[in-house]
């Protein structure tokens, strides 16, 4: 097993599914800490208050305050840095879970009869199920943040090794660690199965390719940045599909949409998103592309010329390119418009071709 996939021991899902859901994990993780920062800050900030009146708590103000600073600084990062640096969420729900067990460990540990070890383990239970981080990984903080607790306890309180409930503090040890699998477990595998109801909505059944609800999403999520982007449209469409389907039957033409697909995946994918977005036509998204539209068709004519299928022996398909640099090109309208013009012209030439 990878250092990897030993966070997920026991989640009961590999690393490439954590791969694909994690951009959902980090979407919800990111509105987990800034609803639960905010939450602490107030917290904190009472905590706080009630130490400068209160005796018995008084010396632990400077922890409150560093923790509810520690806070703001997480509610900050969550707003601003999570959007452009993902990779920040497993490092800011860590700290998070951190900060909440040494706010646990001072508060179960202060000298005084009202204060006991049930403060420490009521977060120890409830602050990682709040959260999506691989079950192991957030176990090994319960472990770390529980032992020195015990440490922390048996010294300021007794001053000796063992007491009479220390059996139960380790009772409430290990469910804390079986709770927080079990839970880490259920919540991953919730994403897995949001992301398989998503990948079966946005995928194309006989191809495999993202459909056309897929096409229109990534179109809306880049229209407001368009004049940004460097975007090159490919339009295709297969050709004499009709004519197929009459002389040889609706399996013949599912072969050449099949092996249409095939083709256009293994020519474009290395270099973008492959679309089927209709019966006979596809649709590819390239971003900075550095080939020019001549190299774009070579790379499709090369695939296409080597296929063959075993109720079709050729295949042809037309295409337009249009690029986001191209004049006259204001918005993804006007891209998709230029692309479909140049696949027409190439579709009726096409034809042109086969009646002269």
């Amino acid at each position: 097993m990878r250092s990897s996939d030993l966070g997920l021991m026991f989640s009961g899902i590999d690393h490439e599914t954590y791969e694909n859901i994690s951009p959902a994990i980090v979407k919800e993780e990111r509105r987990n800490l800034l609803v639960f920062s905010v939450i602490s800050v107030v917290m904190l900030t009472l905590l706080t208050i009630y130490a400068l009146t209160a005796r018995t708590a008084s010396k632990n103000i400077l922890v409150y305050i560093f923790l509810d600073v520690d806070m703001v600084i997480v509610f900050l990062l969550s707003k601003y840095a999570i959007l452009k640096h993902p990779g920040l969420t497993k490092y800011l729900t860590s700290f998070f879970m951190v900060c909440y067990f040494a706010l646990g460990i001072v508060i179960g540990t202060v000298k005084s009869g009202g204060m006991t070890a049930v403060s420490f383990f009521v977060i120890l239970f409830i602050v990682p199920v709040i959260f999506n981080a691989k079950p192991m990984y957030s176990n090994l903080l319960i472990l770390l943040c529980s032992v020195i607790f015990f440490l922390v306890d048996h010294k300021v309180k007794y001053g000796m090794a063992l007491r009479y409930d220390d059996l139960n503090l380790y009772l409430f040890f290990f469910l804390a660690i079986l709770v927080n699998t079990a839970m880490g477990r259920i919540k991953l595998q919730r994403f897995v199965f949001e992301y398989q109801l998503k990948m079966q909505s946005d995928t194309d059944v006989l191809t495999g390719l993202w459909n056309r609800r897929k096409f229109d999403a990534q179109i809306n999520s880049m229209s407001d940045d368009f004049n940004r982007l460097d975007v090159t449209l490919i339009s295709l469409d297969v050709n004499s599909l009709k004519k197929t389907n009459d002389a040889k039957g609706h399996a013949a033409g599912d072969e050449l949409i099949c092996g249409a697909a095939d083709c256009i995946k293994d020519a474009f994918h290395p270099y973008g998103e492959v679309y089927r977005i209709g019966g006979d036509e596809f649709a590819v998204i390239l971003h900075s592309c550095q080939l020019s539209n001549e190299e774009l068709k070579e790379l499709l004519t090369n695939k296409v010329d080597c296929w063959k299928g075993h109720m079709v022996d050729k295949l042809t398909i037309s295409v337009g390119i249009s690029s986001s640099k191209d004049e006259n090109v204001h918005c993804f309208m006007d891209l998709s418009n230029y692309a479909d013009k140049e696949m027409y012209r190439d579709k009726n030439y096409y034809y042109l071709q086969k009646t002269s």
